[in-house]
Parts: structure tokens; sequence; C-alpha cells
């Protein structure tokens, strides 16, 4: 399997904040005020910047080819975050046996 077959697809997407969380609050009968979606807005911005752009491009390679083979299946949260918190030498061993099973 050669490299262009993995793909990073985040690579070219910019994170935009959300904007509006109103279909959101009236589909789930929040009835949060502007104010409150607006908190959550700067919430949810937050734990994107600290968390989800800190993974190393690596990473997200691997995280993207995971999600991509899952086809509707569950995977479990201690499998990602292992996969996540791995080295740049582990890192580079998990895209190799990615590469060596297609």
């Amino acid at each position: 399997m050669n490299k262009e077959l993995i793909t990073d697809i985040t690579k070219y997407q910019e994170f935009y904040p959300p904007n509006s969380l109103k279909a959101i609050n009236n589909v789930l009968k929040w009835k949060n005020s502007e104010e409150e979606l607006q908190g959550t807005i700067e919430a949810l911005t937050f734990i994107v910047n600290q968390t989800l752009m800190k993974i190393i491009p690596e990473g997200r390679i691997v995280f993207c080819t995971m999600l991509e083979r899952l086809d509707g299946r569950f995977v479990l949260l201690d499998e990602i975050q292992g996969v996540l918190n791995l080295n740049n030498n582990q890192m580079g061993k998990n895209i190799d046996e990615l590469k060596n099973m297609g």
C-alpha cells in the first residue's frame, strides 16, 4: 500500500467556530437564550482549539484512516485515546502497519 491511499482529510480544512446553535436548540428543545447559546459556542470553540488542533499530522492520518474504515462499526474510546497518545516513533510504526494491512 502506498502513502497516497492514506489521506489526511483535515489537511485542507479550516476550523470555523459555530455561529448558530438555533436549530439544535429547537430540535432538542433546550429553550436556551441567545446568551446561553453563545456560551455553548465559546465552550465548543475552546475544546476544539485546546484539544483537536493539537493532534500531530501523523496522528490525524491514523485517526482519519480509522474513521474512514469504521463503516458504521463501534470503536472503543480507549482505542482512539491510545492512538492519539502515541509518540512519533510509535506513530510511524502504526502508519507502516496500516500501509501493510491495506
